[in-house]
């Protein structure tokens, strides 16, 4: 969507967070995820900058790897990071 409406005034915000700690997810394990309060604090400096893609916390990482090596080494990544 926000490639399609690029050319246009609307503006389209991708946030990727990973696990959050919160009532919603405590049922797969949200305890082990971050606080949401780093995902509101990232959503807004990313806001503020016009940053249209925002990868929260390892999310980063784990994006950069995936473009550089691809899925496989992706999946291994996230895999890794939860251990």
């Amino acid at each position: 969507m926000r490639l399609n409406l690029k050319e246009t005034s609307v503006k389209v915000f991708e946030l990727m967070p990973p696990l959050v700690n919160t009532e919603f997810s405590k049922e797969i394990g949200g305890e082990n995820g971050i606080p949401p309060q780093q995902v509101a604090e990232e959503l807004v400096a990313a806001l503020e900058s016009d940053t249209f893609e925002i990868h929260v916390g390892a999310t980063a990482q784990i994006y950069d790897v995936l473009r550089t090596a691809g899925p496989d080494a992706a999946i291994h990544a996230l895999n890794a990071s939860k251990e």
